[in-house]
């Protein structure tokens, strides 16, 4: 039984823990670091509605993108607790053309 747990200890401890993207890690131009609590598909249905009472209308090759929810800037040396992403735009916490580092 406790070596059934030791591995599901583990995978809750990684689970749990805080990302610090790569040194040296950048952005391309035009982007920036972000911490988001998620990032989903810009063609995501709650999204779409989301980004539609924000006035934000995301069509083509952009629906390809993420989108990053309750973002915020990050240094590439800070610790992130939730997604960490390059994002082309941050509005109030929405963050646009994001790509997860």
């Amino acid at each position: 039984m406790l070596t059934k747990l030791i591995p599901l200890a583990a995978l809750v401890a990684f689970a749990n823990a805080s990302f610090t993207p790569p040194a040296g890690a950048t952005c391309a131009t035009g982007s920036t670091l972000q911490c988001c609590n998620s990032v989903v598909s810009a063609s995501d249905n709650a999204i779409v509605n989301l980004l539609g009472l924000l006035g934000i209308t995301v069509t083509g090759a952009n629906l390809a993108l993420g989108v990053g929810v309750a973002c915020a800037p990050i240094d590439v040396s800070a610790a992130c607790d939730g997604t960490a992403a390059c994002c082309a735009v941050n509005a109030d916490g929405v963050a646009l053309g994001c790509v997860d580092v």
